[in-house]
């Protein structure tokens, strides 16, 4: 049984069911995906040579009936199911469990539902989709924090309780979706000299500049999201693009598989830390 929610961008909700009165009889567009091919043409050879492909937009048809007791009630399903589909809002989540486990896709309404006429106690429903990120993903992220249990460097004379410390570590991630996933990065506690390398495709970031114990530093790598910002503990937001070395990747991502992190990370207190994020990307469902 094929069990679907939206939620949208207020988180309202809508939970299509057999034991609801948003009932879905079908979706479309759970797997296929076209793709857009980009090719030169070589002078004096036959056909062409791809130069890359990008996957499109994914788009996806619901079909369900709604049922009530009488009109007015189905009146107020026709009222609730057009507000939580408003094309106007941001994107929400469509969540998707066909029985092999439970998965989502970034998603907005391409216009409002679509209703037939009245058939008795019930309306038939269509409501055309559209997940400009293409890509399903497993339910929250992945995470995982780089503590710094510095080694000393030297401690500052006595008059002074301060240190400073450094903290090199390697390790291996793997990628379990089906293709290359951004990462959100995540840099807190009294850290300078960070250096972030994702040895298996050689993207990296380097921070040179004092980030300070009561800030954290946000570098989201993600399509249609990045950002470099750094917070205080006020929540104050500025632009954190300053402390970024402007020889580096500037953004990284973590590819299909294994992957190869290495981080070293001068700290002047005990609370460094640094924290990466990431989710997976299916091609379909």
């Amino acid at each position: 049984m094929q069990l679907v929610t939206f939620t949208n961008e207020l988180n309202e909700v809508i939970v299509f069911n057999i034991d609801s009165p948003f009932i879905l009889s079908g979706i479309d567009g759970t797997g296929s995906v076209s793709a857009n091919h980009r090719t030169s043409d070589i002078p004096l050879t036959h056909g062409s040579q791809r130069t890359s492909s990008t996957l499109n937009p994914r788009y996806m048809v619901l079909r369900g009936s709604l049922i009530g007791a009488n009109r007015s009630e189905l009146a107020l399903h026709k009222e609730k199911l057009s507000e939580v589909f408003n094309p106007s809002l941001r994107d929400g989540k469509l969540t998707y469990d066909a029985g092999a486990g439970t998965k989502f896709v970034y998603s907005i309404a391409e216009e409002l539902p679509i209703f037939s006429d009245y058939i008795g106690n019930s309306v038939n429903f269509i409501i055309n989709m559209v997940a400009h990120n293409p890509f399903w993903h497993d339910m929250g992220f992945y995470e995982h924090t780089f503590t710094t249990p510095y080694q000393s460097l030297f401690t500052f004379p006595q008059t002074s309780t301060s240190q400073m410390g450094f903290h090199t570590d390697t390790q291996t991630f793997i990628n379990k979706g089906n293709e290359r996933t951004p990462l959100i990065l995540e840099f807190e506690g009294g850290v300078k000299n960070v250096k972030f390398v994702n040895k298996t495709n050689s993207e990296w970031i380097e921070i040179k500049k004092k980030l300070h114990s009561n800030e954290k530093l946000i570098i989201n790598s993600t399509t249609g999201q990045k950002e470099i910002s750094i917070i205080n503990n006020k929540g104050e937001q500025r632009n954190g693009y300053g402390l970024i070395s402007l020889d580096c990747s500037t953004y990284i991502h973590l590819e299909k598989g294994s992957n190869t992190i290495k981080f070293t990370v001068e700290s002047d207190s005990k609370k460094g830390l640094v924290r990466m994020k990431w989710e997976t990307n299916y091609l379909g469902v």
